[in-house]
C-alpha cells in the first residue's frame, strides 16, 4: 500500500547579525550586514573597529566557540587597517575578538568577544508519526530545525485553498473539529534571517461516535461475472475494485482459497500488497479466491475488510465421446441413406453450458483440425441430408462453460459413398482342382464374394485395385469349363458384379497307384496311409477305389490314413497337385505295389520319395511333373523288385541338385539314363551303390557342378563304363567312389580332381581296377585312408603324386597285393598316421627309404603281413611314433637294422614283431620308459638279442610277450611293479633265466604264463602275488617246473583252472594257500605228479571242479571241503586213486557230476547221504568205477536227465544196492524216457522187479542189466 503521508520541510535563513560591537579601545567596532534579497545570503561581511592610539597593528580571531581562547582560532594577524572582511566563513555561530597592539603587547576591544550569526537555510519542520485523531482537540508533536530562532503560524485549509491563520504560535496548538473527514493544517515557521517555509500536514479526524469506515471490495474487470476463465487468467487488471467514502492507505493480502467462503479477514493475514491484484496473481489451480484488505488513515487506527469471491475455472467442458450415430454409425453413408434426416454423430459432453456445431466438414487422411477458424453456427448434430458429394467427412462441435472457456472437438469420421464399385475376373486354365482365382475390383475396401460350381467364397482385396482367392479354398472342382462369378460389396453396401462368364478350365492330372493293405506298414491291415510331408503342398482329390472320394490339401490332413472294409489290393486315384510324398524308408513304403501313372505326382521335392518301397514295381509310361523337382536323395533307394521305369531315360532332371542315393540298392535296376542333363547336380553320394546290375554309359553327363560323388558306384559290381569325360573339376569328396566296384577298371587320367580333399577308400575291394590314374592333382587331399585297401589288382605307378596334404594314410595299399611301386618321392612330411599303410600289401617292396616320417603318431600295423618287405628304413625319423602295435606283424621278410630309432614317444608296442620270424636285430638301446603295452611283442618271433637294459618301469601289461618265441636271454633288472598282466608271457618258449626279483605286487592275471614252457624251473616262492585273481593254465605243461610256492598269497585268486595241469614233475606243498575267493578249479591238477594235503583249503565259492584231479596217477588226500556252492563236479576223481571219505560233501547245488568216479579203483566211499536233487547230468559216473559198492538208492533223481553208461563196466554192486536203488528212484517223479546202463547187474524179483517194471513201463526208460537173478 502506498504511503499517504507528506514530508514537511521548513526552511529558516538568517538574514542579520544583531547588536552592536563594543570594543575597550578609543572608538567603536561595528559591523554591518547587507540586507537580503530573495532569500539570499550575502558571501562576505566587514568588521569595522576604531583606532587606537599608538596601535601598531590589530589581530583578529575568530572562534566557533563562545570565547577567543579556545584552540582552533582563526586569527588575522599584523592589520595595518581598522577593518577586515571576512568572506571566508559558512553558516555557523561565531565569536569574533578584536586586538590593538600597543608597546608590544595585544590590547582587547572592551566588548570582545562580539556574537555572531551566519544563517543561509530555510527552518524544517517534522512530524514524529501520523496521527489518527480520535478526540476533538488536535495538538500536533512538531519538530522545528535551524540554526536561528522562528516564529511559528497556523492555518486551517478546506479543499486547496487557504482560510485562515490561527493565532496560536505554539508548536503544539490545540485545534478542535466536530464532523469525522479529513482535515488539512498548514504550518509557516519564520526563522531570523527571514526565511519562511509553509508546511501542510493531513490527518483524519474519526468522531469515537460516527460510523466505521464505509469500505468495500467488488468484483471488477474480467471477474465482473464471478468467473476468471483460461483465458482471463492470464490478463493483469484488477480483480476487484476497492469502494470508499475517504481517503484511506490501504494494503491487500495476494487470492486467498476460500471454497466454503468462511475466511475471516483480520491481522493473521499478510497485507504486502499495495495494489489489487489482477488474475495474473491467482494461484495455480482453480478454485474460489478472495482477497482481505487493511485500511487505515495516519498509523494509529487500522481496519479489515473481505472482497466478494472470485472462481477461477480454467479447465474447459470435455467431450467423452463424440461418435457416429444413426444411418453413419458405421463408418458409411450409402446411396439408401443419403435422405436420413437423423443425426450423423451424438456428442456427449461434460460441463458444457453451450453448444454448437458445424456442417459436415472434409476429413480425408483424417487431417481435419476443429478450431475457432470453423464456423460453429448449428445447434443440433448435423443430418446426411446437408451432405451432397461423397468423400470422407466429420463434424466440429464447440463447447462453452460457465466460465467461457471454449473447447473443440471433432466426431468419428464416416465415408459418403453411393458408387458401386466394379470388378472383373482373370481368365486361367489350370492342373490345380482348387487354384487361386483372382481379378481387379476398384473399392480398396470392397468385400469379394466368388462364386465358383454352386459355392461361394470370400476372396481377398488387396487395396490396390485387385483381388484374390487363395490356393485350396474352393472345394475340388471337376475338370472341364466353369462360370466364375464375382461380387464387390463396397463398405456402403453398394454391389457390383462381373461381367464375363466361363473363365475358369481345369485339366487336373491323376496319379494312379495300386496298394495291399495288409503288407507291413504303420497303419493296420484294412489301410493304408499316403505319405505325404507336413510341409509339403496338396490339392488333389483322393479316390481310394471303394467309392470314397476325400479332398486333401494339407499334409497333416487326417484324411490321409484311408480304411477299407476289408483288407485286399486297391487301385487309389489322385486327381490334383501332389507337392511332397516321400516314404523316407517307412510309413506304409511296403504296402504300394505299383505306380501305374504319374499323373501330377511332384517327384524330387522332398528326399526319400519311395524309400524302401521293396515291393514296388512301375509301369506308367507319362512323364511326371519335374518342373519343381530338387532332390532326388533315396528316391527309389531299396526299391529291390524295380527292374525298369518306363522312360525313364527322357525324364527332365536339369533342376536336380540332389541326386544321393537316388537309386541305392537297386540290384536288378540297369535303365538307360545316358541323357540325363544332370548340370545342375552337386552331390551324387551313393546314387548307384548296391545296384549290382547297373552297366549303363553315363560319359556324356555333364559333372561339372559336381563337388560329392562319394560311394557313387559302391557295390555296383557290374559296372565298367567309361568315364574319362566327365569333368569332376569342382569335386572335393571322392571318399569310396569305386568302393567295391569289382568290375571297374576305366581310365581316369583325363580326370582334373585338383579340389579333391578326400580319397578315403576310393578304390577300396575295386579288385579289378587298374586304371591309369598316375596325372591325378591330388595337392590338395588331406586323407589318403584305404584309398587302395584290398584293390587287388592295382600297380600303377603313382610315385609322381603330390601328397604334401596328406595327413592321413591308414591301409592306404592294406591288402593292395599286386601293388609294388617306387614311392620314395612322396612327400610326407604332413603325414601322422601311417596305421596299416603297407598291411597285407604282400608284393609291396618299393622303396620308401627317404619318407618324412617327423611327425607320424601311429605306425600301428604299418607292415602287417607286407611278407617281402625289406627296405632299409633305419633312417626314419619316429620320434613321436606314440603306437607301434602290430608294425611288422608277420612281416617275415623283415630284418633291418632299426636298432637306433628314437622311440622315446612310444606308449604301446603290443605285437610289434610278432611272427617277424626272421627278424633279430640289436635293440637293447631302445628308450621304451614310456612304453605300457608289451603285449604279446615278440610273439613267434625270431628274436633273441640282450634287452636286460631296458626301462619297463612304466610298462602294465606284458601279456604274450615272448610266446612262441625263441627268447631266453636275462630280465632279472626289469622293474615289473606296474605290470597287471603277464599271462602267456613265456608260453611255449626256452626262457629259463632267474626272474626270481621280480616285483609282481600288481599283477592280477598269470594265465598261461609258463605254459608248454617244458625248460622253466626258477625259483619264484618269493614272487608278491596279493593282487592275483586269475591263474589259469600258469604252469600247465611246465613238465620242469617243481618249486615251492607255498608261501604265495592267493587270497585274491579267484581263477585257478588247469593251473597244474600235465605238470608232471610239481608235487609241492600248497596247504598254506588261502583259496578263499576262488570260484573256479577245473582241471587245476588234472594229469599231474600232485599229490599234498590240501584239505584245508577254504571252498566255499568255488562254483568248477569238473576234472581237477582226473588223471592225477598219485592223488589220494582226504578232502572234507566245504562244496555246497559246487555246480560242476564233472570226471572230477576220474582214473585216479582217491579213496577217501566224502560222505559228508554238501552237493545241493551240484548240476552235473558225469565221470565223476569213472576208472577209479579203489573209490568206495559212502555216499549215500549226498543231495542229488539238482544234478541232471549222471553219464558214465561210475562207469569203470570197480571197487564202488554203495546204496544210492535215496538218492534224488528228480533232475536227472542223462543216465547213460552211468554203471557201465561196473561189477562190485551188491544186488542189494541194485534193488535197493530200482525201489528207491522208481518211486521218484523222474524224468520219462531215459536210458540207464546197469552193466550186467541182476535185480531180485519181487519188489525190485515191480520197481524195474515201472521204470520202463510208466516212465520209459530203457535199462540196461542182467535180468531177474536167481
Amino acid at each position: 500500500m502506498r504511503s499517504l503521508w507528506l514530508n514537511l520541510i521548513v526552511v529558516l535563513s538568517l538574514v542579520s547579525c544583531n547588536g552592536d560591537i563594543s570594543v575597550w579601545l578609543p572608538g567603536s567596532v561595528s559591523y554591518s550586514i547587507d540586507s537580503p534579497s530573495n532569500l539570499v545570503e550575502p558571501e562576505s561581511y566587514t568588521l569595522t573597529w576604531e583606532a587606537v592610539k599608538d596601535a601598531r597593528s590589530y589581530n583578529v580571531k575568530i572562534s566557533t566557540t563562545e570565547s577567543c581562547d579556545a584552540d582552533g582560532l582563526i586569527k588575522l594577524d599584523n592589520l595595518k587597517t581598522t577593518s577586515a572582511v571576512l568572506d571566508f566563513l559558512t553558516e555557523g555561530v561565531y565569536s569574533l575578538c578584536v586586538f590593538a597592539r600597543v608597546s608590544g603587547l595585544d590590547v582587547p576591544a572592551k566588548n570582545n568577544p562580539i556574537r555572531l550569526t551566519i544563517d543561509r537555510k530555510e527552518p524544517v519542520a517534522t512530524m514524529p508519526r501520523q496521527i489518527m485523531i480520535v478526540s476533538k482537540i488536535f495538538q500536533p508533536e512538531v519538530t522545528i530545525e535551524d540554526i536561528s530562532k522562528v516564529v511559528v503560524q497556523w492555518s486551517k485549509l478546506e479543499g486547496d485553498g487557504l482560510v485562515s491563520f490561527l493565532d496560536s504560535t505554539s508548536l503544539e496548538p490545540g485545534i478542535s473539529a466536530d464532523t469525522t473527514g479529513l482535515y488539512t493544517l498548514q504550518l509557516r515557521v519564520t526563522d531570523e534571517a527571514g526565511h519562511v517555509k509553509d508546511f501542510v500536514y493531513q490527518f483524519y479526524w474519526k468522531n469515537p461516535a460516527a460510523d466505521p469506515y464505509a469500505a468495500t471490495l467488488v468484483r471488477a474487470g474480467v471477474a465482473s461475472d464471478s468467473y476468471v476463465n483460461s483465458v482471463e487468467d492470464l490478463t493483469s487488471d484488477p480483480l476487484w475494485t476497492l469502494n470508499k467514502s475517504v481517503t484511506l492507505f490501504v494494503y491487500y493480502t495476494l487470492p486467498i482459497a476460500d471454497p466454503s467462503l468462511n475466511v475471516v479477514c483480520d491481522g493473521r493475514q499478510t497485507y504486502n500488497q499495495s495494489d489489487i491484484p489482477s488474475a495474473l496473481e491467482l494461484p495455480g489451480v482453480d478454485g474460489t479466491f478472495i482477497i482481505c484488505a487493511r485500511l487505515s488513515l495516519v498509523g494509529n487506527d487500522e481496519s479489515y475488510i473481505k472482497s466478494e469471491p472470485i472462481v477461477k475455472d480454467t479447465s474447459p467442458p470435455t467431450a467423452s465421446s463424440f461418435v457416429r450415430a444413426n444411418v453413419a454409425s458405421d463408418g458409411l453413408v450409402g446411396d439408401a441413406e443419403k435422405a436420413s434426416a437423423l443425426p450423423l454423430a451424438t456428442l456427449t459432453a461434460v460441463n458444457s453450458l453451450e453448444t454448437l456445431y458445424s456442417l459436415p466438414q472434409s476429413d480425408v487422411g483424417g487431417f481435419l483440425l476443429c478450431d475457432a477458424s470453423i464456423a460453429y453456427a448449428q445447434t443440433a448434430v448435423p443430418s446426411a441430408q446437408l451432405m451432397s458429394v461423397d468423400g470422407t467427412f466429420a463434424v466440429c462441435a464447440q463447447m462453452k462453460d460457465i466460465a467461457g472457456n471454449l473447447v473443440y472437438a471433432k466426431s468419428q469420421s464416416w465415408v459418403r459413398d453411393t458408387s458401386p464399385p466394379t470388378i472383373t475376373v482373370t481368365s486361367l486354365t489350370t492342373l490345380d482342382i482348387t487354384p487361386a482365382l483372382s481379378g481387379t475390383v476398384s473399392d480398396p475396401d470392397a468385400a469379394i464374394q466368388i462364386t465358383v460350381n454352386g459355392s461361394t467364397y470370400t476372396a481377398v482385396n488387396d487395396h490396390s485395385g485387385h483381388w484374390t482367392l487363395a490356393n485350396n479354398t474352393v472345394a475340388a472342382l471337376p475338370n472341364g469349363v466353369l462360370n466364375v462369378t464375382a461380387q464387390a460389396t463396397d463398405l456402403a453396401g453398394n454391389i457390383g458384379v462381373d461381367a464375363t462368364t466361363n473363365e475358369l478350365t481345369i485339366n487336373a492330372k491323376i496319379f494312379i497307384s495300386s496298394w495291399k493293405t495288409n503288407n507291413a506298414g504303420v497303419s493296420n491291415s484294412q489301410s493304408i496311409r499316403l505319405p505325404i510331408e507336413a510341409s509339403g503342398e496338396y490339392d488333389f482329390e483322393a479316390d481310394w477305389g471303394d467309392g470314397t472320394i476325400d479332398y486333401i490339401s494339407s499334409g497333416t490332413a487326417p484324411e490321409a490314413v484311408h480304411s477299407y472294409s476289408s483288407a485286399g489290393t486297391y487301385t487309389v486315384q489322385l486327381r490334383g497337385l501332389v507337392k511332397g510324398f516321400s516314404f523316407r524308408h517307412g510309413g506304409d513304403g511296403l504296402k504300394i505295389l505299383q505306380v501305374s501313372q504319374w499323373g501330377d505326382l511332384r517327384l524330387g521335392v522332398f528326399p526319400g520319395g519311395f524309400y524302401g518301397s521293396n515291393n514296388l514295381t512301375v509301369t506308367a509310361t507319362d512323364i511326371p511333373n519335374l518342373s519343381t523337382a530338387t532332390d532326388f536323395a533315396d528316391l527309389f533307394a531299396e526299391c529291390t523288385l524295380i527292374t525298369t521305369i518306363p522312360n525313364i531315360g527322357t525324364w527332365d532332371v536339369s533342376h536336380v541338385s540332389g541326386f544321393q542315393g537316388t537309386f541305392a540298392n537297386m540290384p536288378s535296376f540297369n535303365d538307360d539314363i545316358s541323357s540325363w542333363n544332370v548340370g545342375a547336380g552337386v552331390t551324387f553320394a551313393f546314387m548307384f551303390v548296391n545296384d549290382t546290375a547297373f552297366n549303363q554309359n553315363l560319359n556324356g553327363w555333364n559333372m561339372s557342378s559336381a563337388t560329392n560323388i562319394s560311394y557313387m558306384f559302391h557295390v555296383a559290381t557290374s559296372f565298367n563304363s567309361p568315364l574319362n569325360s566327365w569333368n569332376v573339376s569342382n569335386v572335393e569328396n571322392m571318399e569310396g567312389t569305386f568302393f567295391s566296384a569289382t568290375s571297374f577298371n576305366q581310365n581316369l587320367n583325363s580326370w582334373n580332381t585338383g579340389k579333391v580333399t578326400n580319397l578315403i577308400k576310393t578304390f577300396e575291394y575295386a579288385t579289378a581296377f587298374n586304371g591309369n590314374i598316375t596325372s591325378w592333382n591330388t595337392a590338395l587331399v588331406n586323407d589318403l585312408h584305404r584309398t587302395f585297401a584290398d584293390a587287388t589288382n592295382f600297380n600303377q605307378n603313382i610315385g609322381g603324386w603330390n601328397v604334401g596334404n596328406v595327413e592321413w594314410m591308414e591301409a592306404t595299399f592294406g591288402g593292395a597285393t599286386s601293388f609294388n611301386q617306387n614311392l620314395n618321392s612322396w612327400n610326407t612330411s604332413k603325414v601322422m598316421g601311417m596305421v596299416c599303410t603297407f598291411c597285407y600289401a604282400s608284393s609291396f617292396n618299393g622303396n620308401i627309404t627317404s619318407w618324412d616320417t617327423s611327425k607320424v603318431l601311429y605306425m600301428k600295423w604299418m607292415f602287417l603281413r607286407a611278407t617281402v618287405f625289406n627296405q632299409n628304413i633305419s633312417g626314419w625319423d619316429v620320434s613321436k611314433v606314440g603306437d607301434f602295435t602290430g608294425m611288422f606283424d608277420h612281416a617275415i621278410a623283415f630284418n633291418q637294422p632299426i636298432g637306433f630309432w628314437n622311440v622315446g614317444s612310444a606308449q604301446t608296442m603290443t605285437s610289434m614283431f610278432a611272427f617277424a620270424t626272421v627278424f633279430n636285430q640289436t635293440l637293447s638301446t631302445w628308450d621304451v620308459a614310456d612304453v605300457t603295452d608289451f603285449n604279446w611283442m615278440f610273439e613267434s618271433s625270431g628274436f633273441n638279442l640282450p634287452i636286460n637294459s631296458w626301462t619297463v618301469s612304466g610298462a602294465t601289461k606284458m601279456e604274450g610277450l615272448f610266446k612262441n618265441s625263441s627268447f631266453n636271454q636275462p630280465l632279472a633288472s626289469w622293474n615289473v611293479s606296474n605290470v597287471t598282466t603277464l599271462t602267456a608271457m613265456f608260453e611255449n618258449t626256452p626262457f629259463n633265466q632267474d626272474i626270481s626279483s621280480w616285483n609282481t605286487a600288481n599283477v592280477e592275471k598269470m594265465n598261461y604264463m609258463f605254459f608248454l614252457n617244458t625248460a622253466f624251473n626258477q625259483p619264484i616262492g618269493s614272487w608278491n602275488v596279493g593282487k592275483l585273481t586269475e591263474a589259469e593254465h600258469m604252469f600247465r605243461r611246465a613238465t620242469a617246473f617243481n618249486q615251492p610256492l607255498n608261501t604265495w598269497n592267493v587270497s585274491a585268486l579267484v581263477k585257478a583252472s588247469n593251473m597244474f595241469m600235465e605238470t608232471w614233475a610239481f608235487s609241492q606243498p600248497l596247504n598254506n594257500w588261502q583259496v578263499g575267493n576262488v570260484t573256479t578249479m577245473s582241471a587245476m591238477f588234472e594229469n599231474s605228479a600232485f599229490n599234498q594235503d590240501i584239505s584245508n583249503w577254504n571252498t566255499s565259492k568255488v562254483e568248477n571242479m569238473g576234472w581237477m584231479f582226473k588223471n592225477a596217477w598219485n592223488y589220494n588226500q582226504p578232502m572234507a571241503w566245504d562244496v555246497s556252492k559246487v555246480k560242476v563236479m564233472v570226471a572230477m576223481f576220474e582214473n585216479t586213486p582217491f579213496n577217501q571219505d566224502i560222505s559228508a560233501w554238501n552237493t545241493a547245488n551240484v548240476e552235473d557230476m558225469g565221470w565223476m568216479f569213472a576208472h577209479t579203483d579203489f573209490f568206495n566211499g559212502d555216499i549215500s547221504g549226498w543231495n542229488t536233487g539238482k544234478v541232471y547230468y549222471f553219464r558214465s559216473m561210475f562207469e569203470d568205477a570197480t571197487a564202488f559198492n554203495q546204496n544210492i538208492g535215496g538218492w534224488d533223481m528228480t533232475a536227472a536227465t542223462v543216465l547213460i553208461d552211468m554203471l557201465r563196466y561196473t561189477s562190485s554192486m551188491s544186488r542189494a544196492n541194485y534193488d535197493a536203488l530200482l525201489i528207491g528212484w522208481s518211486a521218484q517223479n523222474v524224468h520219462t524216457n531215459l536210458a540207464f546202463d546197469a552193466n550186467s547187474y541182476q535185480y531180485s524179483a519181487g519188489a525190485a522187479a515191480t520197481a524195474r517194471g515201472v521204470l520202463t513201463g510208466a516212465k520209459g526208460w530203457t535199462i540196461t542189466d542182467a535180468g531177474v537173478g536167481p
